[in-house]
């Protein structure tokens, strides 16, 4: 049953909204992360997919990009390595694949491209500003056929960009469209963000609770805000303006049901699914509760732990006790 109280009446966005998932517009970058040298030159794999007219072409190409190779093809799911390259070069050598490609330069001409260059060497002198070892990886752009969206290591970055046209787009991925509403080209590197963060997020392997699951996402968000400060809110969650808003709106009713269904210590994966996975809303609360809700709430409870211990963001990310960090950050809107 939906909680009665949940989103009666919307108010207007109060000031703690505005200042908490509002646009940063005057986000400034201090010198000592501005002036951090790193260069990002993005390779445009796509470009090279219409040179390739044999199969022999392709194989060569894929054996050169095993990252794309890897992260998108998946060639372990092939008995014989040949017929990977016999798939893809039957998709690239399609003609329809062609329209696929002319949309997809249409979206991400050279200015875009651009932009999503200084978009990441940005959101790479943070990360090398909290971790100073960390080596800048490859960066690569590619048509997929929408296979996949993205593919992040240690060494390389893939980028599908046809998963990101956009709701322009004459193709988009087989997806709902709350999903859909942030394959988009400006998420493109938050997402980037969040993949990387499961670098540094240390968690405790042997707490199964839904807690734990929601600290996780906390921190996850937590480390994308430090590392991307200029980027609202609602787009390090991938929440509309309407769903940032119906949260904070109703963050009391959203803990009260927590605490009132015994939900932090929750272990059945079924149930825990409803709070942290995508669906497009949480009935369970409320018509109007976003869903992933305990995400979100996650994220609160790490803020406001953050608020308390004014712990760097290196110690943040190695905490692996979630029962800490909820404990501690006595977290009660």
């Amino acid at each position: 049953m939906a909680h009665s109280k949940f989103l009666v009446v919307l108010t207007l966005v109060t000031s703690l909204l505005l200042s908490s998932c509002g646009g940063k517009e005057n986000c400034n970058i201090p010198s000592e992360i501005s002036d951090i040298n790193v260069t990002v030159d993005i390779e445009r794999l796509d470009l090279k997919l219409d040179s390739l007219n044999s199969l022999r072409e392709t194989a060569n190409f894929l054996n050169k990009n095993q990252g794309f190779l890897a992260g998108f093809l998946e060639p372990q799911q092939y008995q014989n390595p040949n017929t990977v390259v016999g798939r893809f070069h039957n998709l690239v050598t399609n003609p329809g694949f062609d329209s696929l490609q002319a949309e997809t330069r249409k979206v991400f001409d050279d200015n875009k491209i651009e932009e999503l260059e200084n978009e990441l060497e940005l959101l790479f002198k943070h990360i090398k500003h909290y971790y100073p070892d960390y080596t800048v990886p490859k960066v690569q752009t590619v048509t997929t056929g929408i296979i996949r969206d993205l593919y992040v290591t240690d060494s390389v970055i893939v980028i599908g960009l046809d998963y990101f046209l956009g709701e322009k787009g004459k193709y988009r991925p087989q997806q709902p469209q709350y999903i859909l509403d942030h394959y988009t080209p400006e998420y493109i590197v938050p997402k980037i963000a969040l993949l990387i963060s499961n670098k540094y997020n240390k968690v405790d392997l042997n707490d199964k609770t839904l807690l734990a699951d929601m600290i996780y996402y906390g921190k996850s968000y937590a480390f994308v805000n430090a590392v991307m400060p200029c980027l609202e809110d609602r787009k390090i969650i991938w929440y509309s303006e309407d769903e940032m808003e119906a949260a904070y709106n109703n963050a009391s009713v959203i803990y009260s049901y927590f605490i009132s269904n015994e939900l932090f210590y929750e272990t059945s994966p079924m149930s825990k699914r409803k709070y942290v996975q995508e669906r497009p809303k949480t009935p369970e609360i409320g018509d109007q509760c976003p869903g992933r809700i305990g995400t979100w709430l996650g994220w609160q409870i790490v803020q406001r732990y953050q608020d308390k211990t004014d712990k760097p963001l290196q110690e943040l990310m190695n905490t692996r006790e979630a029962e800490l960090i909820f404990q501690k950050a006595s977290y009660k809107p």
